[in-house]
């Protein structure tokens, strides 16, 4: 599990396994939520509630982040959760 919290840049423990597709799902050291899979990282929602919400009433964004690149935007997402 420590490949999720490298590719990301911070600490993260898995909680779990998200539907029947097994993707993996993540608390990340700032609170946020994440599911990680083969192709990349969703950001959730910050903070349990606010995830368990937002999984059962559908309003995730579903963009799919690979980390591989700086730039493709999950870590600014992060980064602006953690303030």
């Amino acid at each position: 599990m420590q490949i999720f919290s490298r590719r990301l840049g911070l600490a993260t423990l898995p909680i779990g396994s998200a539907f029947s597709t097994e993707e993996c799902m993540l608390l990340a050291a700032n609170g946020d939520i994440l599911l990680a899979g083969d192709p990349g990282f969703q950001w959730v929602a910050h903070g349990f509630h606010a995830a368990a919400h937002a999984l059962v009433a559908g309003p995730w964004d579903r963009t799919f982040y690979t980390i591989a690149p700086a730039e493709d935007g999950l870590r600014e997402r992060l980064t602006q959760a953690e303030s």
